[in-house]
Formats: C-alpha cells, sequence, structure tokens
C-alpha cells in the first residue's frame, strides 16, 4: 500500500478562503450584548508632572458610565511588575502623578458608544508641569538628565558585561582590528489591525473573559495580580489577528484598564486602538541602539575575536530591560568560528514610548552590526567577501558546534548555504555587469550576508542579567486530538495564528502521523482557554511553532495513533506494532489487504453501533487524547555563564544587487536571492511566504522606516502619513532555495522561520549599496539609508575630490 504523505507538500493555506472573502472573526468583528466603549486620554508632554486631573464635566455627561486615572488605579489594582531582573520594578497601565512620554494613557473613559467616550475625553482637565525631557542615549550613560523612572533612581536601567575566551590575547595577536560604531533608530512594526481588548466580568460567576488579539497569554500572571482576579477565573478568547510582529506579546495594560472598567460596571467593554494610539503605544516600536563593534582577525582572514560595546535605548519603561543585551548573545558569532567573545551592554531609559518586541527583536541589529564588519574587514585584508566569509564558516564536520557563548548549533551546512545563495544569485554575471555600470553615472553593487536563524526562546537567558532566583519556567505547550465517531479528526491547540498557516500544517502533520487525507483533519481558527489544552507559554511569539507547539500536537496525535493500532489489532487478530495507518485505514504490514478503516475503528472506540468488535482489554472508551510538550533543551547559564539561548538553529545566507542612481540617491533592487535551512520544511510555499514578508519588512526599514521624536520627545511619524513603509509597488521577487538539515530534537526534525529570515537582510542591503559607491569611498555605518543620505554621501565625497 502507497501511504500518503502530506508534510513536505505545498498546499494553499486553508484559511485564505476565509480571510479572503471577509469570514474571518477579528477582535473588531465583536458585539456582546450591553457592551460599552473605552477611549484613552493621553499625554500630549514626553515628561511632566501631573498636578490634578478633574473628571467631574466627563462624568456629568449622559451615557459616560465611569472614568479611572492612574490614582484610581493605586486604590482598586495592583501595580504590574517588570520583567526578570527590573521584576521589583514595578508600573501602572496609567501615568501615577507623573508622564514620561508622549502618548501615555493618562486616564480612560467608559461610555456607552465610542464617540461619546471620544467626547467626554475632551471634558477632563490635566494641569501638567512640563519637565525637562532625556532622549540622547549617549548622554544618559554619561550621567545626564533627570530620572525618568522614579522607582528606578537612575537612567541606567541594566549594566552588564560577559566575556567568554581570551579576548585580550586574542586581541594582542590579531594583525588587524576593524572598529565602527553603527546606528540602528527605532521602527514600528505596524500590523495592519491595531490592538484592542474586550473585557466582560460577571458578577455571579467571578469569571473575567477577555477577548484580546494579543500574541500571547504571557499577559494572564500580571492581569491577575493587577485585577485581583484568581488566574482560574480568567478566560481569554482569541480570534484571528491581522498580524503580529511582537508588537502584541505585551498586552496587558489594555487588558488591566477594561478588565477594572468592566468590573466596576458590570458591562462589557471594548476598545480598539486608532492607528495613530497604536504607532505612540507601549511597545509598537523596537529599541534604538548606538554600537560599536570590533572585530580582530589574521592577516589571512581568519576571525579571533568579537567586542562589542551596546547602548540599547527602552524607552520610559523597565519592562523588557536588558532583553535586547541578551538576545544579541544569540548570534553574535553567527555562522562563524570565533572563539573569543566580550560583550558589554547599557539598556537606557529616555522619554519615549516603552520599546518592545519587534520582529526578530535584538537579532536583525546584531546579524547587521557583524555582517557588515566582516564586509569592511574584507577590504581592508583585500579579500573578496565571499572568500573571508568561506575562511571563516563552521564546517558540516564540526557540527554539532557550540559557540563561545553556550549556544548549541545542532546542525548544517553553512558552506553549502553561501554557495547555494551565490548560485542562484549568478555572481558572476552580476560581476560583469557591475563593471559595465561604473561609468553611466548609476552604480551597481553586490551584497552578501550570512546568519543562523535562531527559533524557540530559551527563558534561561534572562538569568544572565540578574534574575532571581536561578531558575526559570520550562516552555510548555499543549495539544488534544479528538477523532470522532465517524473517523473525522480535531486538533485544538495552543499556539495563535495571525498568518502563520497553523490551521494548515499542523493538520498536515496530523494527517502523515494518523495516515488519514488532509480533508479529514480540522483545526480550530481561535483559542479558548476555556476548552483549549493552554499553559502560561501559550500563544505564538519567539519561534516557538515549529518547536513546543508542533510537538505537543504529534505526541498527542501518537498517543491516539497508540489507541487506534490497539484496537486495529484486535479487529485484525495481530500485534499492535504489526499495524501500519495509512490511506484512511489500519492494515497488517505483512498482508496490506488485510485492514480496517479509521472510521471503523472509531465506531469500535466509543462502542457505537450495538454488536461493533469489542474494545481490547484495558481500553477505555474513546478515541481523544491530551499531550503537553516541554522543550528540553531549557536550561540556566552554567558557572561560565555559557547558555543556549534558543533551541534550534537553521542558517542562512541572503545576497542582493542594488542600482544606486547617483542624481538621486535612489536605490533599485534588482535581484534578491535567499538560501534557507531551516530543518524539515511541512509547507514550503508557506516557508516562503515567511521569507518574501520577512526580507521586505527589513528592507523597507534598511531603506526608510524610522520613528522620529523631535527634541521635545513629541513622536512625529505617528500615522502613515509621516512614517515611511514600503508598500507592494516598490517590491520586487524574491528567490528562495531550501537547503533541510532536520532538528535532532525537534519531533519532525523542523527548525523556525518565524523571525530569523530578518537576521541578514539590513546588512545585505547595506553591503550593496557600499559595494555600489566603494569608486566614491561611501562609508554606510546607519540605517535607515534613504535617498537623502545617500544622496549626501555621494555628494559629499564629489566634494571633497574637487576640493
Amino acid at each position: 500500500m502507497v501511504k500518503q504523505h502530506w508534510v513536505g507538500k505545498s498546499i494553499r493555506r486553508r484559511e485564505d478562503p476565509r480571510l479572503l472573502t471577509g469570514k474571518g472573526n477579528f477582535l473588531d468583528d465583536v458585539w456582546l450584548s450591553r457592551m460599552c466603549f473605552a477611549a484613552i486620554l493621553r499625554s500630549p508632554y514626553a515628561h511632566a508632572r501631573i498636578r490634578s486631573i478633574e473628571t467631574g464635566r466627563a462624568l456629568e455627561r449622559a451615557g459616560v458610565l465611569a472614568v479611572l486615572t492612574g490614582n484610581d488605579l493605586v486604590q482598586i489594582s495592583e501595580p504590574l511588575p517588570g520583567r526578570s531582573v527590573m521584576e521589583k520594578i514595578t508600573e501602572y497601565p496609567l501615568a501615577v502623578n507623573k508622564v514620561t512620554y508622549q502618548g501615555q494613557p493618562v486616564a480612560i473613559v467608559a461610555a456607552t458608544d465610542r464617540a461619546l467616550a471620544e467626547d467626554a475625553i475632551d471634558d477632563l482637565e490635566v494641569d501638567y508641569e512640563p519637565l525637562e525631557t532625556v532622549l540622547d542615549p549617549e548622554e544618559v550613560v554619561g550621567g545626564k538628565g533627570p530620572v525618568i523612572v522614579d522607582q528606578l533612581g537612575s537612567n541606567i536601567a541594566w549594566h552588564g558585561k560577559f566575556e567568554y575566551g581570551d579576548v585580550e590575547g586574542a586581541f594582542g595577536s590579531a594583525d588587524l582590528v576593524v572598529k565602527e560604531k553603527f546606528k540602528i533608530p527605532r521602527y514600528a512594526t505596524t500590523p495592519l489591525e491595531p490592538n484592542g481588548c474586550i473585557a466582560s466580568y460577571d458578577h455571579d460567576s467571578g469569571i473575567l473573559t477577555i477577548r484580546s488579539n494579543a500574541q500571547t497569554l504571557q499577559s494572564l500572571s500580571g492581569l491577575s495580580r493587577a485585577v485581583r482576579v484568581s488566574p482560574s477565573r480568567i478566560r481569554f478568547i482569541i480570534g484571528d489577528l491581522g498580524g503580529g510582529f511582537g508588537t502584541r506579546t505585551y498586552a496587558r495594560d489594555n487588558m488591566v484598564l477594561l478588565s477594572l472598567l468592566s468590573i466596576r460596571t458590570g458591562r462589557p467593554i471594548k476598545y480598539v486602538e486608532d492607528r495613530r494610539e497604536m504607532m505612540c503605544s507601549p511597545v509598537s516600536q523596537s529599541h534604538s541602539g548606538i554600537y560599536d563593534l570590533e572585530l580582530a582577525l589574521k592577516r589571512d582572514g581568519q576571525f579571533l575575536a568579537v567586542r562589542l560595546m551596546d547602548i540599547t535605548e527602552e524607552g520610559a519603561s523597565t519592562v523588557s530591560a536588558g532583553q535586547w543585551y541578551a538576545i544579541k548573545l544569540t548570534n553574535i558569532v553567527g555562522m562563524y568560528r570565533i572563539g573569543n567573545i566580550s560583550h558589554e551592554g547599557y539598556s537606557v531609559i529616555t522619554n519615549m514610548a516603552p520599546a518592545g518586541a519587534a520582529r526578530g527583536l535584538a537579532k536583525p541589529h546584531m546579524g547587521y552590526m557583524l555582517e557588515r564588519l566582516v564586509d569592511i574587514a574584507a577590504r581592508k585584508l583585500d579579500l573578496d567577501p565571499v572568500e573571508i566569509r568561506r575562511i571563516n564558516l563552521v564546517q558540516p564536520n564540526e557540527m554539532p558546534y557550540r559557540t563561545p557563548s553556550g549556544n548549541i548549533i545542532d546542525g548544517g551546512d553553512f558552506p553549502a548555504t553561501l554557495n547555494k545563495a551565490l548560485e542562484i544569485l549568478d555572481l558572476q554575471h552580476w560581476k560583469k555587469k557591475k563593471k559595465e555600470s561604473d561609468t553611466n553615472g548609476r552604480f551597481l553593487g553586490i551584497g552578501i550576508a550570512c546568519n543562523v536563524d535562531p527559533g524557540g526562546h530559551n527563558p534561561g537567558r534572562e538569568i544572565l542579567l540578574g534574575s532571581e532566583p536561578r531558575s526559570v519556567n520550562h516552555r510548555v505547550a499543549g495539544a488534544v486530538i479528538r477523532v470522532d465517531p465517524n473517523g473525522k479528526i480535531d486538533v485544538s491547540r495552543s499556539s495563535i495564528n495571525f498568518g502563520t498557516g497553523h490551521e494548515t500544517t499542523l493538520a498536515q502533520a496530523v494527517s502523515d502521523e494518523l495516515g488519514v487525507s488532509f480533508e479529514d483533519v480540522f483545526v480550530g481558527s481561535s483559542l479558548d482557554t476555556q476548552y483549549a489544552p493552554w499553559t502560561i507559554s501559550s500563544g505564538t511569539a519567539g519561534d516557538l511553532y515549529s518547536s513546543i507547539y508542533l510537538g505537543a500536537a504529534m505526541k498527542a496525535a501518537r498517543k491516539v495513533g497508540v489507541k487506534m493500532r490497539g484496537i486495529a489489532a484486535e479487529i485484525l487478530d495481530t500485534k499492535p506494532d504489526e499495524i501500519e495507518l495509512g490511506d484512511g485505514k489500519a492494515f497488517v504490514k505483512s498482508s496490506p489487504d488485510q485492514h480496517v478503516t479509521v472510521k471503523e475503528i472509531a465506531t469500535t472506540a466509543y462502542q457505537s453501533v450495538v454488536g461493533a468488535h469489542p474494545l481490547p482489554e484495558g481500553f477505555e472508551m474513546g478515541l481523544h487524547e491530551a499531550a503537553y510538550f516541554k522543550a528540553p533543551l531549557s536550561h540556566i547559564p552554567d558557572e561560565k555563564n555559557r547558555i543556549s539561548c534558543h533551541y534550534t538553529y537553521g542558517n542562512q545566507a541572503h545576497a542582493a544587487v542594488v542600482e544606486i542612481d547617483g542624481e538621486t540617491g535612489g536605490v533599485k533592487i534588482l535581484k534578491y536571492v535567499v538560501a534557507h535551512d531551516s530543518g524539515t520544511l511541512i509547507n514550503p510555499m508557506l516557508v516562503d511566504g515567511q521569507i518574501h514578508g520577512h526580507v521586505w519588512q527589513f528592507i523597507s526599514i534598511a531603506l526608510g522606516e524610522q520613528c522620529v521624536y523631535d527634541v521635545n520627545g513629541q513622536h512625529l511619524t505617528s500615522t502613515f502619513a509621516d512614517y515611511f513603509s514600503q508598500g507592494s509597488a516598490d517590491s520586487t521577487s524574491i528567490d528562495v532555495a531550501h537547503l533541510e538539515t532536520p532538528s535532532t530534537w525537534a519531533p519532525l526534525g523542523t527548525k523556525a522561520v518565524g523571525e530569523g529570515p530578518t537576521i541578514p537582510v539590513m546588512a545585505t542591503i547595506a553591503n550593496a549599496i557600499e559595494d555600489a559607491l566603494a569608486p566614491l569611498g561611501v562609508k554606510m555605518t546607519e540605517i535607515p539609508m534613504t535617498a537623502e543620505t545617500i544622496l549626501r554621501s555621494i555628494r559629499s565625497k564629489r566634494h571633497a575630490e574637487d576640493a
């Protein structure tokens, strides 16, 4: 019998018809009986003391049900804890006595409709005393500026340094040390659907129901404590999401505010941000960074050591202080054999909106710095950029490879990945074209960048920051597989789908495991903690889907498969290990004509037909199994502070060809290619789509996206009229080639692809632009590389030559 295999097939996403025809179930589609609406008053100042807030006029307006201020929250709720090392620095979702960034929530109003709530906001009278703003991270490190977070007592939220190997010895023996300062500004993640929440508290049952478009359930513990409702009495319902990108990881502030309003009014309360609110709200923007990176080399191009001085700007909150520092250890050596690492970092507080988990977090920053410095080193040594990378790539026979800081790369052929990218780029063709282009006012450049693709973040890495106790929760996911009496299969999972194809890929994996048709497996579109096998890790973030969420589904499916084989063996009078599942049947391996259908197995399991074959002795009725999957590689740092920051490590090489107009500075991307190894591919077409999205998002960031603040801390790019973002008309095709080196521990050999393809993009484009402008000696060390900045650099070099 030929078994049907669904894993590895490019099947169209089964959720697409529903979403494309307007049948999705997004948060703003939800309307509840007696539902009311909230509006938020936000601070016009980046730093000011709140002398008083007058709420009387708003409360007198007909239809207004409640108004809450920061002082109210102090009385009726508990503060929200910080993260890891900042756990003791607490915050409220509304400003208490002082605002620390423009757009910070100051008060919230609940009314019978949104327009009325907005009008009531205008009735609130706030007396502010403006204070000096702090915006420059380097000045913060130098001790300048007033303290922003009073509990902290300083604007340096965290400072630390880790060294691995003999860094000083490596730099002392180097033939060349290359050093460069790089700057990456804030950028926004801009999912199509703004953040929102509906909270409904039932005073009779004591159950608080949260309908949200959050990515995870990480907010549960903080929410429970803040609103004084037991976690067991909180129900989360999360439907379709219009994009995620990390912005929705920390959604707890709105949840707390709406929950408190619902508890006070006895009505469901709904709030959905508009675009300006979202662009100014907490964690919708990335961190910015100022980095001094050094690379020590031998004359032949061999890398010896890296040394990084890192100033990461956090905004006006400690919620993720130090997090980006620890994450950079994930890919600080990339795909290279670098034996010595020094990383010193500062997390600094400023009067900008609290920064958050933008797609890829710190990994694209680290990838940009490293791959830019590799190109600069190649130029200094008169080596080809490809050759210097080949000299230093970790080789297949060195796998599994442990980096100096403890990351465990369990497999991959890095040289093959690089070669594949160069092959699909057709490097020699473009080198020839480049020689022809340098004389016509248009400059052609070729850029290359490599890096690992980490997946599944190990929470133990935050212990590096000094958090206590030195223990962490495991990343755990749950799943339930149920075969109904007709042989149809239902999968309940604890991940959240926001364009990532979980409804499709889970069905493919379960179909193969149980030997049934893809069409016979149904995966729900929402997460409801009243029914789903959730944990505190539930959701979709940190590239965990391909490891623990898929792992939970496979574990549950295998438990169901064991029971199916046992029932089939009883019916066919053989042993369970003689049974194989395939083509919707269970058959005897040595005699495939002896078989029983899945429907017949299910009928027996549920004893739904009088006179059906009895269940094997010791078998319970039903065909329904739950499973929880724990990431086996979670651990804490060892005595040398080594830790594997992620569970899986894929790898990738990107290459691009750009053309620059010498008269305008405009950049045109002629070709972009990606060679990528993310282990076993469940659905190659969906992986291609993920890669395309990553690449174009970060090309847009490289060439123009930037959150701009003026000297007073006013956010100037809070709408799409002001915030540059490339659209589909600006895009070009992206060629993708796959290599598959299975993970040694993930159930299907899968690795991650949800964040990693962002990592090489900015460096690839910057290397290509710098290569194009090499005849002029132009150097690109800051993001974004807009047409204006490129043209200014070209003119500056030309004027210098003329002088």
